[in-house]
């Protein structure tokens, strides 16, 4: 190898060393997050049943009465978000060839506030429900309808459904002039 050679070889082995020493700065890069000022509390959310699908065989269809998962109370804002999410669908896939649940959100006088769809076809592991016009103190309820198919190789005659619930304020007081926005 001549002179000319080397330098060339030295010169894209340097590229390589300084592209491989980014690449690895940018996954070892931490961000800190504070909190600025304190944390509101605006509603409580309490687990009612973790459903199970039991007497379930091999390759037929299924469908669940409608059940609360989740009781909301004390909402003391007017608008809330509330994300329904099915913690286990990745273990799932083996054992349905379509799983879809329904989950609402009532209000306490049963009046329907939003619904939407958790579907393991669609990939759709949760759901992001909103209720507006509450009077404050709220109380909701979160339910849900579960159907689907079993696939031939379902593993069990009974499959436990893990959900969790979290809850936002849809509205915020603004930094800027006082006033409320909403936020979608």
């Amino acid at each position: 190898m001549n002179a000319k050679e080397k330098t060339y070889m030295m010169a894209l082995a340097a590229l390589l060393l300084i592209g491989l020493s980014t690449a690895w700065a940018g996954y070892n890069a931490t961000v800190t997050i504070s909190s600025s000022g304190t944390i509101y509390d605006f509603a409580s959310v309490s687990p009612v049943s973790s459903p199970t699908l039991s007497n379930l065989k091999k390759g037929t269809w299924f469908k669940t009465s409608e059940q609360s998962i989740f009781k909301i109370n004390n909402v003391n804002v007017t608008s809330i978000f509330v994300r329904v999410t099915l913690l286990n669908m990745p273990d799932l896939v083996g054992d349905f060839r379509s799983l879809d649940i329904n989950v609402t959100l009532y209000d306490a006088s049963n009046s329907l506030k939003d619904s939407g769809v958790i579907s393991l076809e669609t990939g759709a592991a949760s759901v992001l429900l909103y209720a507006d016009g509450l009077s404050t103190p709220a109380n909701l309820t979160v339910k849900a309808t579960i159907y689907g198919y079993t696939s031939s190789k379902v593993g069990s005659s009974s499959v436990k459904l893990t959900f969790v619930c979290t809850v936002e304020p849809a509205a915020f007081l603004s930094l800027f002039g006082g006033g409320w926005f909403e936020v979608w």
